[in-house]
């Protein structure tokens, strides 16, 4: 009987140096390769992690997100890498990238999208945009879009200090020489000095761009057919299995793989889309690799011993076939 082999990679660019979307794509192309060359023949899966594909290991000038043309690069290196390396499902985690826009007599906005690429045998089978925001646009989005137009952010502070000897408090100016990401966290913050902003020149930076920076929810549901096939899939990303999105909205109903990817998010037991035969797999930075199997009308989690760690994030799982399962 054939095997059905499911891998997950639960790295993102938080710890990968920042790269062109090529040398990310080989870099994926690198970890497949790892991962099934001791498989043999039978049906694949490789997941991501969310928020693979965007600038996260960043210095004090770069804008976390990809841009439009660094997006459709990935896209059409994903669908190449899956036309190279044929018969594996591949959700390459999330691309996260931005666009922005000068409409007349206004000042630039940026429209930030998180979505996940499905790819198999050189086809792109959806590109599914997240519905729920969750880390797609955080403080110092806006303070990195300021340093990067105007070269410097104003870090005095004021502090409170010890207090005098009569009991009265003390305020001392100081200034704040952290990233950017820690510097984002007087975004907002007062002490209790009449109404001023305890880092004046951090909130103004900040103020001038956060409202010119939307995040666009989207729209679509995430089931799709695996041609060649009689397989069906959906993806999810991140918090949107906690609301079972994509089992309340599935154009297909349940299906035979159910695909997330996500960030530091625990899913919810009962809100897999899966059919009979059917599989949920998760793809996390921070939790473990996890696969539900739902067979004969009962659903399974596979132990955690059954995995082999080929690394500390990268594990590998080899299932027999359900004999009911299209086949390929």
């Amino acid at each position: 009987m054939p095997a059905l082999s499911i891998a997950v990679w639960r790295e993102n660019a938080e710890r990968l140096p920042n790269t062109v979307p090529a040398n990310r794509v080989n870099e994926l192309f690198n970890q497949i390769t790892m991962a099934f060359r001791t498989t043999g023949n039978g049906f694949r899966i490789f997941v991501c992690a969310e928020f693979f594909f965007m600038n996260a290991n960043r210095g004090e000038d770069d804008i976390r997100w990809y841009t439009k043309k660094q997006k459709i690069e990935t896209v059409e290196g994903l669908k190449s890498l899956s036309r190279g390396y044929r018969g594996i499902l591949l959700v390459g985690g999330t691309i996260c990238w931005a666009e922005s826009r000068k409409k007349p007599f206004s000042k630039t906005e940026w429209r930030v999208y998180n979505e996940a690429p499905v790819c198999y045998n050189g086809n792109l089978l959806k590109l599914y945009r997240k519905r729920l925001p969750g880390g797609e646009v955080m403080n110092s989005d806006a303070l990195r879009i300021y340093r990067n137009r105007k070269g410097h952010i104003d870090r005095t502070f004021t502090a409170r200090i010890a207090d005098s000897d009569d009991g009265l408090p003390q305020y001392a100016e100081q200034s704040d020489t952290r990233s950017l990401d820690a510097l984002s966290s007087h975004v907002g913050a007062k002490i209790k000095k009449g109404t001023e902003y305890e880092a004046p020149g951090v909130q103004s930076a900040y103020e001038q761009y956060a409202d010119r920076i939307d995040f666009i929810q989207g729209t679509d549901e995430g089931s799709f057919r695996i041609p060649g096939t009689g397989f069906t899939g959906g993806v999810e990303i991140c918090q949107e299995q906690n609301s079972a999105t994509l089992k309340k909205t599935s154009a297909l109903g349940p299906t035979n793989f159910h695909l997330l990817t996500s960030n530091s998010v625990s899913p919810t037991n009962g809100n897999e889309n899966i059919a009979d035969p059917g599989y949920f797999v998760h793809a996390d930075t921070s939790c473990e690799p996890l696969v539900v199997h739902h067979i004969g009308g009962v659903a399974t989690t596979v132990p955690r011993t059954d995995w082999t760690d080929l690394t500390d994030k990268r594990q590998i799982l080899n299932l027999p076939m359900p004999a009911n399962l299209p086949s390929t």
